[in-house]
């Protein structure tokens, strides 16, 4: 189904103050935009884009602040509390935000709960790195969570019933309580999807309510960065920072009464992909057009590359996964997608220029991917249906580089598998560890493997002890692990 994208080349405003100036400058309303189609959509997306810088707005123009804190806090343009404190506030770059006031419970610290086991199938080593009484997983699996020089990691849980970020001290076990934030009404159920580490491990930012926040990962102060403008909600939005560590970029879309994303995606909302100043002095619409976008993806080296993915029942979609030039908006499809075939789950690899994927050819064979973000040096390898979830978003793939492919395998068969290349192809599958996650279902029980920083662990959620958990799995000698008969 092709889609109408309206062009950046003249970007909207991204603030609530200046509105009325995005609305002048836009060429379609967004009104008419959400209910046009046209099938020039790959030729419009190579349409040209802002000037680098152009579009970013002093922070007095964005931000439109409470005179004083308020005993209940803010309201998002949902009418959902958040429940905490604002004022205004000077940050370190001078620009007058927002601050939020933290809870009680911010800084608090928890005893080590961390349990190491070795797999009886295999001989791995597993990390168990939490223990609360309540769901608790790592960040979406694009993103990096280790921070403090790799010595710490950001996961979420909702202990208490409310959903906060904590951080666990990989040496000691020890655990951090980062945020104390009140829970959001139904439509807000937690930000593990959204949060986002900068490059420097110093600072997170997460979506919380209608707001883009900043968290101080030392002092644990947070700080309103951006706001959802009027006619458009972040829901469903992934964060993601460059690689200078100057930006956010994330997404904001028309919301919909639609009941499922199949019709959220036939409802056509405009989405508009937005990179957010970290020092807070200003905002800018990088790309936007008539469909819903999300997965927004910087690439770790390059501070002037991003993917991002065009949501929607995979085999329905044209084109899902999609890149973007920061610096001019000039938008290009990564793997060009034959008639026929799905892919998606997209990811970058530690060097920052190739993209990796999985996906079903045409004739029904499942495979995985990398190629480099101009769609050169494409590698792609078959999988075996027995140890992949081809048919639905539950399965993905995670790869370091390109030596070393992990995978979650299937509701059949719960384990990690990996696959180590082999000059144009992928030897394999091997297990790496049992995960045993019990339900595929639910998102926040997905496994969702990640390579940590330096390749030699993979980290994965899982709900096999009664509520879901972070683990770490040792990777050792590909040889030494049991082959897996296909």
């Amino acid at each position: 189904m092709s889609r109408e994208r309206r062009g950046s080349g003249n970007p909207a405003d991204a603030s609530t103050g200046g509105r009325e100036a995005a609305e002048a400058r836009s060429e379609v309303p967004a009104s008419e935009a959400s209910g046009k189609r046209r099938d020039e959509r790959s030729e419009s997306r190579h349409a040209p884009g802002p000037e680098p810088g152009e579009g970013f707005l002093a922070a007095a123009v964005l931000w439109q602040v409470a005179a004083e804190p308020r005993t209940r806090g803010f309201a998002t343009k949902s009418g959902a509390p958040t429940g905490a404190n604002v004022h205004a506030a000077a940050n370190r770059s001078g620009a007058v935000t927002s601050h939020v006031e933290q809870g009680p419970d911010a800084g608090r610290e928890f005893a080590a709960a961390d349990e190491t086991t070795v797999d009886p199938a295999t001989g791995t080593r597993v990390h168990r790195l939490t223990d609360f009484d309540a769901t608790t997983t790592h960040l979406y699996f694009t993103n990096d969570g280790w921070y403090d020089g790799g010595r710490c990691l950001l996961v979420e849980s909702d202990r208490g019933g409310a959903h906060n970020l904590y951080g666990v001290h990989l040496d000691s076990g020890r655990i951090r309580q980062l945020t104390d934030l009140p829970p959001l009404d139904a439509g807000y159920t937690h930000f593990a999807r959204n949060a986002a580490v900068d490059r420097a491990g110093e600072n997170a930012y997460f979506w919380y309510g209608e707001r883009l926040l900043s968290l101080d990962l030392d002092t644990l102060a947070l700080d309103v960065l951006y706001e959802s403008p009027e006619g458009f909600t972040f829901r469903g939005a992934h964060n993601t920072v460059t690689a200078d560590d100057q930006a956010v970029l994330t997404t904001v879309r028309e919301p919909t009464d639609a009941d499922s994303a199949a019709e959220r995606w036939r409802a056509e909302p405009v989405t508009r992909v937005v990179a957010v100043r970290t020092d807070g002095s200003g905002a800018r619409v990088v790309h936007e057009e008539a469909t819903e976008l999300s997965h927004s993806n910087a690439s770790p080296t390059r501070p002037d590359l991003a993917t991002y993915a065009q949501e929607g029942p995979w085999d329905e979609t044209d084109q899902r996964i999609w890149g973007l030039d920061l610096e001019t908006g000039e938008t290009w499809s990564i793997r060009p997608e034959e008639p026929g075939e799905m892919l998606g789950h997209e990811f970058w690899l530690a060097g920052g220029e190739t993209v990796g994927y999985h996906g079903r050819y045409a004739d029904g064979q499942p495979f995985v991917g990398t190629v480099r973000y101009d769609d050169t040096d494409r590698l792609e390898h078959p999988i075996p249906r027995a140890v992949f979830d081809h048919d639905g978003p539950r399965g993905h793939f995670a790869a370091h580089d390109r030596d070393l492919v992990v995978s979650d395998g299937t509701p059949d068969d719960r384990f990690l598998f990996c696959w180590r290349r082999d000059g144009a192809k992928y030897a394999g599958p091997r297990r790496l560890a049992r995960h045993g996650v019990t339900s595929f279902a639910d998102g926040r029980t997905h496994v969702h493997p990640r390579f940590s920083p330096d390749g030699e662990r993979v980290l994965f959620c899982s709900d096999r002890s009664g509520t879901a958990q972070v683990y770490l799995a040792d990777v050792p000698a590909f040889e030494s692990l049991p082959a897996v008969e296909t």
